[in-house]
C-alpha cells in the first residue's frame, strides 16, 4: 500500500536531517518519513548537494492510525511538527489505534491537571 502524506516536517528539520546534524532519534523519524514520502526525500537529497544549519526540533511521526490536534489531522506518514513556542495537545480517534515515534528534545510541561500530577509522581 502506498501511503502519500499530507503533513510534511518544516524546512529546518529537513535541513538539520540532510546535514546529519540532528539526535539519532530525530534522524529515525525524519528517515522513517522520507522512505514514505516521495517529496520529502527528493527535498533531503537536494539539501544534501546544498549543506545544512542544525535547528532544535520537538517532532511526531504517526506510524499508522491518526491523531488530530489544534493544527491538523495527521495520518500514517504525516510529520506532526512542533518546536517550544507552540502547545501540542493531540487526541486519538476512539474508532482506531494510534502508533507513533515521538522525539522530544525539551522538557514536557502538562498543562492538564492529570498530566501535571502524573508528572510529578514520576518526578519529571
Amino acid at each position: 500500500m502506498t501511503t502519500r502524506p499530507q503533513h510534511h516536517p518544516q524546512d529546518d528539520l529537513l535541513v538539520s536531517h540532510a546535514s546529519r546534524s540532528e539526535h539519532p532519534a530525530v534522524g529515525l523519524l525524519m528517515s522513517t518519513h522520507a522512505a514514505l514520502c516521495d517529496e520529502c526525500r527528493h527535498t533531503v537529497k537536494v539539501l544534501e548537494t546544498v549543506g545544512a544549519t542544525l535547528f532544535e526540533q520537538d517532532d511526531a511521526l504517526v506510524l499508522s492510525g491518526s491523531l488530530r490536534d489544534a493544527h491538523a489531522t495527521y495520518r500514517a506518514g504525516d510529520v506532526a511538527d512542533y518546536d517550544q513556542s507552540n502547545s501540542h495537545e493531540p487526541f486519538v480517534d476512539a474508532s482506531e489505534d494510534c502508533l507513533c515515534l515521538v522525539v522530544n528534545e525539551s522538557r514536557l510541561v502538562p498543562q492538564t491537571l492529570l498530566g501535571r500530577a502524573l508528572a510529578w509522581i514520576s518526578g519529571a
